[in-house]
């Protein structure tokens, strides 16, 4: 709920997704959450980096379903529509891998956005199976959604925040491994203590 009357505001989309996962991603970590202040705490901290993740996200987004729904409706022209409708379906799908860090990065780690970008790129292909998981259980929560369309209107509350928590979870330990704990090394190293200590 705080979510989408944080959303009303197109521009505050990447803020507000923040704000969320970095909630949820409390949540998975078993951590104490004070929801509405840390909920806005995360909002403002992550208000640059958010804005302009949510409108290339947006924009990314809009090209491709754009492109995607018109190769579908142009596919009994050719044969040949098959081939950029498929570099689509795959853009789409890249992409929605690719959001399952951005903004979890962006609420975790101090990194500039092309690193968490590209970052997001390599995770996207790297938990390759992480994100296939994670990828049928929103697209489960999605299409009985859209299938009932408007009498399951209510689940939105429920099923929006579910299917970013359970992203949020499969995703993070990804960042843990290849990107906290190698920075935690770097660190001990540095100051000449063992992995132990």
């Amino acid at each position: 709920l705080l979510y989408l009357l944080c959303c009303i505001p197109v521009v505050t989309i990447g803020p507000a997704t923040c704000g969320l996962v970095y909630i949820l991603r409390n949540f998975a970590n078993e951590k104490p959450v004070f929801m509405v202040s840390d909920f806005f705490d995360a909002f403002k901290s992550n208000f640059k980096q958010g804005f302009v993740l949510g409108l290339l996200d947006i924009l990314s987004s809009g090209i491709v379903g754009i492109a995607l729904l018109w190769y579908i409706a142009n596919q009994g022209l050719s044969i040949a529509m098959a081939i950029p409708l498929g570099v689509c379906i795959g853009a789409e799908v890249l992409l929605m891998f690719m959001r399952f860090y951005t903004y979890l990065m962006a609420v975790t780690v101090e990194l500039p956005i092309k690193h968490i970008l590209k970052n997001s790129f390599i995770f996207s292909f790297l938990g390759l199976k992480t994100n296939f998981i994670s990828a049928f259980w929103v697209i489960l929560l999605v299409i009985p959604v859209l299938w009932f369309w408007p009498w399951l209107l209510f689940f939105i509350l429920i099923g929006f925040s579910t299917m970013w928590f359970i992203t949020t979870f499969n995703s993070y330990p990804y960042i843990v491994k290849y990107i906290i704990e190698p920075h935690e090394q770097q660190m001990r190293a540095l100051r000449g203590e063992d992995d132990d200590e």
